[in-house]
């Protein structure tokens, strides 16, 4: 997946993207809300801030890590400034201070023996984790946000525009079903 440092960077910045778009669905009233679970939306969110800084740490590259406690953890500001101080610090770090030589590179992190390689692109599938359930946090506690992917409820309507079967041709004969192979396909079932 990732073959250079500039691979990498290309998919971080897509990735942080979206993530950005999904941030930004965010609001104070939501992170302050006093419902059990939507208490989980600003740890889950500083979770996504935070964790490339707890990957990185086991190698040379340090990012300024942010303290919740210190800024607002239930400013939607702050988690966007946070983020963005983030993504545009670990852009930089690895630029500067890495080359693509470097992904080869063997170090143990969490007990593992990993290539730095493996590293980035455990971080990238790990923001892409967060963000899903960040997603379904906000979902699940019925609060609006637009979807980085779309409207689910026009995906659906388009799932089912595709796998309704089209009608036949008139100048198409019916299939001849053998005997007892009556079997009923429920894609095929009209409503």
């Amino acid at each position: 997946m990732i073959g250079s440092l500039i691979d990498f960077i290309e998919i971080w910045k897509k990735e942080a993207d979206v993530t950005e778009a999904v941030l930004q669905n965010l609001t104070d009233q939501m992170l302050n809300d006093p419902k059990a679970s939507a208490k989980l939306l600003s740890p889950c969110a500083w979770e996504i801030i935070c964790f490339p800084a707890d990957m990185l740490a086991h190698t040379e590259l340090i990012l300024d890590k942010p303290d919740p406690e210190l800024l607002n953890p239930h400013s939607s500001e702050s988690l966007l400034k946070a983020y963005d101080a983030m993504v545009d610090s670990l852009i930089l770090q690895i630029h500067c201070k890495w080359m693509d030589d470097v992904l080869t590179l063997r170090e143990e992190i969490f007990g593992k023996i990993w290539t730095r390689r493996e590293l980035l692109e455990a971080m990238v599938f790990r923001q892409v984790h967060l963000r899903g359930q960040l997603c379904l946090l906000l979902k699940h506690n019925d609060c609006p946000f637009n979807s980085p992917y779309g409207n689910v409820d026009k995906w659906m309507e388009q799932t089912e525009k595709k796998t309704k079967p089209s009608p036949l041709p008139s100048s198409t004969p019916p299939l001849s079903i053998p005997e007892g192979k009556e079997e009923i396909n429920p894609y095929l079932i009209e409503e």
